[in-house]
């Protein structure tokens, strides 16, 4: 410790206690110097005795300073240097809050020692020692604390400024955030140049290495995220940073986008194109800018058509450097391809009308052409479906630059560069001379592309990315074509098991794959193939005559890919057959497998009440069903007509009148219910009519129930007979014995004459009704001797019938239920009237017959039953033709 001056007094040092000194008086004469010298003696003696005394005090006062100085200077070192925590091992902002508090503790110590020495001499002596080591233990704490003061505020500064950058770099796309922490940032570099005492150049040298450090940050980050979106923002202010940072950030960013900018150019077209040649004699608008990248990739190709390469060679076509469309050597050429396309899809394909052209040109698989359609109609100021006159050069025109327009987004040509190209199109005239091969690519660093990012590059990063991008599309065509393969498949067996792919390849995937030409082709090949496998699928729906204009439709023609189109018309024609094939054997069960309709099956016929429902919901699409599928109108499958007829055989005649009930309650439409008899009547064709009869209210002539006399008898004819082990029932043997068949046929032809000449399944069907109806009245009747029963017979034969009689010399099946007497004022009376009133034309024998004598001929006429209800109006060896050429159909009111 440094020793501290105390003037006009006694030193004090760490090391000891101020010194003092004792001085003797004089003495001048002898007796005086004797007694002097006596009691100098003696004083000595006395001083000798106090002198050690005063010594001892002194010593002892000594010790206690020294020792209170020690404990001060133990203090002191404590407060100031203790490493845990001395006020001099403290940093920041704990070393300015603390600055009180540890000149507190410094006063406090100090106070304790000095009042801890009750001794005024030992207190006089520490006093100055004391003084002075506090005052060198504020001078420490003040420069510690002015020390730290000016670091923490130069610290703050610093944090305040690199916070507020990285804050902003993690929203790096944020410019209004990034402005406001480079305004952080300066102020923040101007309080430390204050702080610091920094010059000008000093402090702007500082505010660039924050942004530096910032921007890099920002970057970095944005990279991460969008490399393409961080270097075209970085192309815009890479001004910003100092040169050295410009070209560190620029060659990160640009080596992290470089990959993702080629396969933009590649997703855009790539890098081919065919360079501007201008047109004829330099005519306006010949020229757009077709070397220019920029320019829409059907102007670039002298091609605004952009019409596919192909194995045909247009007049004017190029070796242009596009993958995919032609290129052509002036505007001319291309408008002139155009209007060839248009005239030859109207002359050799018979497309007359925007719609069906634009369908043909942009076909729905990679166009919205709705739109299309829409926006070229508007253009032309036509409406969809009118037809149009391609040879008419106005009209080709017109649609020529709608389809430009909607093909580039603009119609850059004058009227008479399209005048030159329709011209030649329409064979008035031949294209303007012009170079048969298109230029060499220019410097592909000083080419635009239209992608703005990568025409903002310097020169040496856009040549690298076009090269990159060249060399993307090479190598990548192996690895496509690998992937591309697997895909075909997968989407091929889903086209022919769905109708649909779920993630069908592209044109743009074929092409990358095998290039332009087979790219092409074999696109087009599986266009057939999920064309093909939609068609397959709609034909499980698709009517009769659809399926047979389709199959007109698609037969291919010679031509590139014939082979291929062939194979999946053959197959189509497999298909097509199948169909109809299906449909013929069972179109209810067709529709049910094809889910069409929204029919379901009859999975439990007992259940009557959804019998009903279900039997409603077929007679409502049943005629539809027979349209479309060119079919008899149908109502059950084969196995539901099984079914049903099993069930009929086991269940007792009330139960099967409610089955009956039920089904045609459901139907609620005669003709209809009929229809859904016939598919049971094969195996029970008695129980089929008795239904029919009973849907028709059909009552004797003695008021009893048709249909239950015709169950009734059925079932004593064939009764159910339970086996023992309750699996089942068989027919068991009659219940009624019955007369010889033969007998009974001979009467049945004495009472029937010829009423069912040339219908003779209806004749069996009568006569097996007229037999359970004789077995149901013999039993009624109590006789079982099977001895025939003529009234009996003849009566179950009317009842069966509906009557038989003799109507103007031949035998007719009289409408059931009506007596004779009605059915000839019928014929004599209304039916003639209502011919006459109705007019029209009919014949006899070839000649013509007017309906006023037709009228006049039909009470005398005879009659001739037809299956299903009605009669035929017989005129000597013929019929009575209608208008349609075909019989005319008399029906006489039940």
């Amino acid at each position: 410790m440094p020793r501290v001056p105390m003037p006009d007094g006694p030193q004090a040092t760490p090391g000891g206690i101020p010194q003092g000194r004792l001085v003797s008086p004089e003495v001048s004469d002898v007796g005086a110097r004797q007694m002097q010298g006596f009691g100098q003696a003696l004083e000595g003696a006395g001083q000798s005795m106090g002198k050690i005394a005063d010594d001892i005090q002194a010593r002892a006062d000594q010790t206690v300073a020294k020792a209170g100085d020690v404990q001060a200077m133990e203090a002191a070192s404590k407060l100031l240097y203790d490493p845990k925590g001395g006020y001099l091992n403290t940093r920041g902002d704990a070393a300015i809050k603390g600055y009180e508090v540890a000149q507190q503790g410094l006063r406090d110590q100090y106070a304790s020692i000095l009042d801890g020495i009750p001794n005024p001499r030992a207190r006089a002596m520490l006093e100055p020692a004391l003084a002075q080591r506090m005052a060198h233990a504020r001078q420490q704490m003040d420069m510690h604390a002015g020390t730290q003061e000016r670091q923490f505020r130069d610290n703050t500064a610093n944090a305040r400024a690199v916070v507020s950058y990285q804050t902003a770099a993690q929203n790096f796309t944020d410019d209004k955030g990034w402005s406001a922490a480079d305004e952080v940032a300066r102020n923040e570099t101007r309080a430390r140049a204050q702080i610091n005492g920094w010059d000008e150049t000093t402090e702007q040298l500082q505010f660039q290495q924050y942004r530096d450090t910032g921007l890099k940050a920002r970057y970095d980050a944005w990279s991460v995220k969008d490399p393409q979106a961080a270097l075209a923002h970085y192309l815009k202010n890479a001004a910003q940073l100092s040169p050295g940072f410009q070209d560190d950030v620029g060659n990160k960013l640009f080596l992290k986008a470089k990959s993702l900018l080629a396969m933009e150019v590649n997703a855009n077209g790539g890098v081919g194109f065919a360079p501007a040649q201008g047109g004829a004699a330099g005519a306006a608008g010949a020229s757009t800018g077709s070397g220019d990248l920029s320019a829409a990739r059907g102007l670039r190709n002298n091609n605004p058509g952009n019409i596919v390469k192909s194995g045909i060679q247009w007049a004017g076509q190029v070796d242009g450097n596009d993958p995919r469309f032609a290129s052509f050597a002036t505007p001319e050429a291309g408008i002139a391809a155009l209007g060839k396309n248009l005239l030859a899809y109207q002359g050799k394909y018979g497309l007359n009308t925007v719609q069906d052209i634009i369908a043909r040109w942009a076909p729905a698989t990679e166009n919205n052409t709705s739109a299309y359609v829409a926006a070229v109609a508007k253009e032309m100021g036509v409406k969809p479906d009118a037809p149009l006159n391609l040879c008419d050069a106005a009209t080709l025109s017109g649609l020529t630059r709608a389809i430009v327009r909607h093909e580039n987004g603009k119609q850059p040509y004058d009227d008479a560069t399209l005048g030159r190209g329709l011209s030649a199109a329409l064979g008035q005239s031949s294209l303007p001379a012009a170079a048969t091969r298109a230029p060499a690519l220019p410097d592909l660093g000083q080419a635009t592309t239209g992608l703005p990012l990568i025409d903002g590059l310097p020169p040496q990063w856009k040549q690298e990315v076009l090269h990159l991008a060249a060399t993307q599309a090479k190598q990548s065509m192996a690895a496509e074509r690998q992937v591309l393969d697997q895909r075909v498949k997968d989407s091929s067996a889903e086209y022919m098991a769905n109708g649909f792919a779920s993630n069908p390849p592209g044109e743009g995937a074929f092409i990358r794959a095998y290039g332009q030409d087979e790219g092409v082709r074999r696109f087009r090949e599986q266009q057939g193939v999920a064309a093909l496998g939609q068609n397959l699928q709609q034909l499980k729906e698709m009517p009769a005559a659809g399926m047979a204009e389709l199959v007109k439709a698609s037969k291919p023609q010679p031509g590139v890919g014939f082979a291929a189109r062939q194979q999946n018309y053959d197959i189509l024609l497999k298909a097509v057959d199948h169909v109809n094939k299906a449909r013929a054997n069972d179109p209810v069960a067709f529709a049910l497998q094809a889910g069409a309709y929204g029919i379901q099956p009859i999975a439990k016929p007992d259940d009557l009440g959804a019998l009903g429902q279900e039997m409603a919901r077929r007679a409502s699409v049943a005629p539809q069903m027979a349209r479309d599928y060119g079919t008899p109108v149908n109502l059950l499958t084969d196995g539901e007509a099984k079914g049903l007829t099993a069930l009929l055989r086991t269940q007792p005649v009330e139960q099967q009148k409610k089955l009956l009930g039920a089904m045609a309650q459901g139907v609620n439409n005669l003709p209809l219910y009929k229809a859904a008899l016939q598919a049971i009547a094969p195996d029970m064709p008695t129980v089929a009519l008795a239904g029919l009869y009973q849907a028709s209210g059909y009552r004797t002539t003695q008021g009893h129930d048709t249909a239950d006399l015709i169950l009734r008898g059925q079932a004593i004819l064939t009764p159910p007979d339970a086996k023992e082990d309750g699996s089942g029932h068989a027919g068991g043997k009659a219940l009624v014995k019955m007369p010889e068949a033969k007998l009974m046929l001979s009467d049945w032809n004495s009472v029937t004459g010829s009423a069912f000449k040339g219908s003779e399944r209806a004749a069996d069907l009568y006569l097996q009704t007229a037999r359970v109806v004789y077995a149901a009245k013999s039993a009624e009747d109590g006789d079982y001797s099977g001895v025939l029963n003529a009234g009996r017979w003849k009566s179950a034969i009317q009842i069966a019938t509906g009557g038989i009689e003799n109507h103007n010399g031949s035998q007719i099946v009289l409408p059931y239920g009506k007596p004779y007497s009605q059915f000839r004022d019928y014929v004599g009376g209304a039916a003639p009237q209502a011919i006459k009133a109705a007019g029209g034309e009919f014949s006899a024998g070839g000649a013509k017959l007017a309906a006023a004598d037709f009228a006049r001929m039909l009470p005398g006429a005879q009659l001739q039953s037809v299956q299903g209800g009605g009669y035929w109006v017989r005129a000597g060896n013929g019929v009575v033709m209608g208008a349609n050429g075909r019989p005319y159909l008399l029906q006489v009111p039940r």
